[in-house]
């Protein structure tokens, strides 16, 4: 059984020997199997911009919002604002943030 890295392993495993396995499981996490990762790269970023855009029409507001936020954490540069959880936020893991909202 394998996921991520386990998936990665599994998956080369039975490039090499595929009759050296009776079944296989892969739970996600896995990485497309294509020769490089330009073209996933460039259909999650045309997806971002849809998701990015599909947001903001539903919340107009988040826009000034947002941008008043980065604009706020960059100024700290490489003081970054300090979370109750002892982690830190920067504009760059604040941005980040979105694409977890954007998981369903």
């Amino acid at each position: 059984m394998g996921q991520s890295f386990g998936g990665f392993c599994s998956i080369t495993y039975l490039s090499f020997f595929p009759e050296g396995l009776k079944e296989a499981f892969l739970c996600g996490g896995l990485q497309p199997l294509v020769k490089g990762p330009d073209e996933v790269y460039r259909r999650l970023y045309k997806k971002v911009i849809q998701r990015n855009e599909s947001y903001y029409q539903k919340y107009p507001e988040d826009v000034e919002r947002v941008k008043s936020i980065v604009k706020l954490l960059q100024r700290f540069g490489n003081s970054t604002v300090r979370l109750p959880s002892e982690g830190s936020l920067s504009a760059r893991r604040f941005q980040q943030l979105g694409l977890m909202f954007g998981a369903h």
